[in-house]
């Protein structure tokens, strides 16, 4: 897998199995709605839109948080499944788990009696 970094990127982590990829992004205060993984040309490309609102009445005076647009793309290996994309938000965590394809899938052998 191969990653190209992107406009305010953000913190991941992949990993993988016999059976595919997992790939977890950070996105704390990313709401579901505005967050977007498209799977294109054996690419995985996440964006999203993380909007810091400010009180009326308040001055902000000071913030390492970052906001506005951001993406990233991973390259998938050829091993995995373009179509097989799931994705879930769970405390500000998007997991997307990708299966390997079906024909490159460990394969349970059944033994038989020769008798």
């Amino acid at each position: 897998m191969q990653l190209n970094g992107g406009k305010g990127t953000i913190a991941l982590t992949v990993q993988e199995s016999p059976n595919g990829v997992q790939i977890a992004f950070d996105m704390p205060g990313v709401p579901q709605d505005k967050i977007e993984v498209v799977v294109n040309d054996g690419c995985l490309h996440e964006s999203g839109d993380r909007t810091l609102t400010v009180p009326e009445g308040a001055t902000p005076i000071f913030s390492n948080r970052s906001s506005g647009t951001f993406n990233r793309s991973l390259k998938l290996n050829d091993s995995i499944d373009p179509n097989s994309g799931d994705a879930v938000l769970c405390n500000g965590v998007l997991t997307v788990t990708m299966n390997q394809r079906a024909e490159l899938q460990p394969k349970h052998v059944p033994v038989r009696s020769a008798i």
